[in-house]
């Protein structure tokens, strides 16, 4: 059995550690154990069905930016001119866009740029 800490949960899931945090409370989230009087950590494996069990996931405005190579403020531009798939409220403070929409959105640009190459 193998216990991960915070740091690796977070970049395991995409999900913010204060949301994490939410959704414990929630119980929509593994709980961490306490490792001792100042340390927890949770245990892998649970994290990892977890992940396997979501049907959609979600991505962080980071990623979304390495994905699609464009700059995050280009994005935000985009979104509003409706040519880019708009995120989702996670909480009160935090963002992301469902991973699935943003890989139909890279799809669709090489099909349209396959497109005008036959064109030509």
């Amino acid at each position: 059995m193998k216990i991960i800490k915070l740091e690796e949960v977070v970049k395991k899931t995409s999900v913010s550690k204060s949301t994490i945090y939410e959704m414990i409370k929630r119980k929509d989230f593994p709980a961490q154990i306490n490792l001792n009087s100042v340390s927890s950590g949770w245990i892998e494996s649970e994290i990892d069905n977890w992940i396997a069990q979501r049907e959609i996931k979600i991505i962080r405005i980071k990623e979304v930016v390495k994905k699609t190579s464009v700059s995050k403020s280009t994005i935000y531009e985009m979104i509003k001119r409706k040519d880019f798939p708009a995120q989702i409220k996670l909480n009160s403070v935090s963002s992301g866009w469902i991973l699935s929409e943003i890989d139909s959105w890279i799809a669709q640009k090489i099909a349209e740029r396959n497109e005008r190459l036959i064109e030509e």
